[in-house]
C-alpha cells in the first residue's frame, strides 16, 4: 500500500552464492535473503534466484516492482558454502533505477562468520 515508484531489487551474492539454492520455497536453501524495513515489524525473503546471471552476480531477485523506491531498511544475506556460513548485514536506502532500467542491484560482500556470529547478526535484525 505504499504510495512511493516500485521498482525490482536484484540481490548478487557473488561467489558465495550456493549453486546448491532450487526454486522450492521450503525455506531451507543454502543461501538467502531477507530484508527487514526500518523500525517496522517485518521481515521479507527473497525466494527468486536470478536465472542465467552474468559472473559475479549469483543471487536472488524481489518480485517484480515490488519494493517502494526510498524504501529504508537492512538486508541479512545468508549462505552456507564449503561447510562454512557467509553474511552481511546490510543498511540500504533502496534507489531509483537507472536510466532504462527496471531494477536496482545491490552488490554484497559476505564474509565467514561462526555459527554464534550468524546467530548474533539474525538477532541485530530486529533492533534495526
Amino acid at each position: 500500500n505504499d504510495p512511493r515508484p516500485k521498482t525490482t531489487v536484484l540481490c548478487y551474492l557473488g561467489e558465495f552464492f550456493n549453486n546448491e539454492t532450487g526454486t522450492n520455497y521450503t525455506g531451507v536453501e543454502p543461501s538467502s535473503v531477507f530484508f527487514k524495513l526500518k523500525n517496522e515489524n517485518t521481515l521479507i525473503k527473497l525466494y527468486n534466484v536470478i536465472l542465467n546471471p552474468a559472473s559475479g552476480k549469483q543471487g536472488f531477485l524481489s518480485y517484480q516492482n515490488s519494493f517502494p523506491v526510498g524504501a529504508e531498511g537492512t538486508f541479512l544475506a545468508i549462505s552456507a558454502k564449503n561447510d562454512k556460513f557467509y553474511a552481511q548485514l546490510k543498511d540500504v536506502t533502496v534507489g531509483s533505477p537507472a536510466s532504462g532500467k527496471s531494477y536496482v542491484g545491490i552488490d554484497f560482500a559476505l564474509q565467514e562468520v561462526t555459527e554464534a556470529q550468524l546467530l548474533a547478526m539474525m538477532d541485530d535484525l530486529k533492533n534495526k
